[in-house]
């Protein structure tokens, strides 16, 4: 099944809402930021000298909040590019749900 724009965008936003209230949050966090700094290239396509490794760690809130943005504004066909969007950001949806499941042992 092919996820929709609105359903990409729900996966953001609840993991977004979420991720405060978690206990484990920090490691998550890490784990985000490990993520952003791996795909620094589809997250800044044109590139951006500021967006480095160790700034992308102590933001990773608001990049997190910047993707919400840009999915909701995706999910209301307000995003020019939105297709070029959605295909560089495919990994991040099946990312924020794996981190969502519940983990027996951690």
């Amino acid at each position: 099944m092919t996820a929709t724009p609105e359903s990409q965008h729900a996966i953001v936003v609840a993991f977004s809402v979420a991720l405060p209230l978690r206990p484990d949050a920090e490691r998550v966090r890490a784990i985000l930021a490990a993520a952003f700094v791996d795909h620094a290239g589809e997250l800044w396509p044109a590139g951006d000298a500021a967006a480095t490794p160790e700034w992308i760690r102590e933001h990773v809130d608001s990049i997190l909040a910047t993707l919400e943005r840009r999915y909701a504004a995706v999910a209301a066909g307000e995003h020019p590019g939105a297709d070029a969007f959605l295909h560089r950001m495919r990994w991040l949806p099946p990312l924020l749900v794996d981190l969502a499941r519940p983990r027996l042992h951690d």
